[in-house]
């Protein structure tokens, strides 16, 4: 047996360990399986702080299937499927997300755009007085052109 097929083997029996409830086996497979998912993802995403995130997403995903999982099967092959699986779901949420429109102003410091509140707030309040005397002087409507 080489390398790969000792930590195959491990992995496999860890899930099958998990599998029966013992939690203690997870740690186990955590130190198997994360490296090369992280890597593989990495290759994929090309962003660190991203394959991290799936493979966490990933291992969440195993352990709560962890009951649905076939003895006698590599546990290898089916953590890269969910992996593939969260990384397509990310992509297909990203592409149902609204890009986000720079807001005008964007990117001036925080003190300009406190200014722009103040003076929204401002506003406001001329416009509610404005409307409250209009009330009192007995115009129901204005038209503008």
């Amino acid at each position: 047996m080489n390398g790969d097929d000792d930590r195959s083997a491990a992995a496999d029996a860890a899930m099958e360990r998990y599998a029966d409830g013992d939690d203690g086996a997870f740690d186990e497979l955590y130190d198997l399986l994360a490296p090369p998912l992280y890597r593989a993802l990495l290759r994929q995403t090309r962003d660190a702080e991203r394959a991290e995130d799936l493979v966490q997403q990933t291992m969440l995903q195993l352990h709560l299937t962890r009951g649905r999982f076939q003895r006698g099967s590599s546990v290898f092959p089916w953590a890269f499927a969910l992996a593939r699986r969260k990384l397509v779901d990310e992509i297909r949420a990203a592409r149902r997300r609204p890009a986000l429109v720079p807001l005008p102003g964007e990117g001036e410091d925080l003190a300009q755009e406190g200014g722009a509140i103040d003076d929204a707030v401002d506003a406001r309040r001329t416009l509610g007085s404005v409307a409250a005397a209009f009330q009192h002087s007995g115009i129901r409507s204005l038209e503008f052109t």
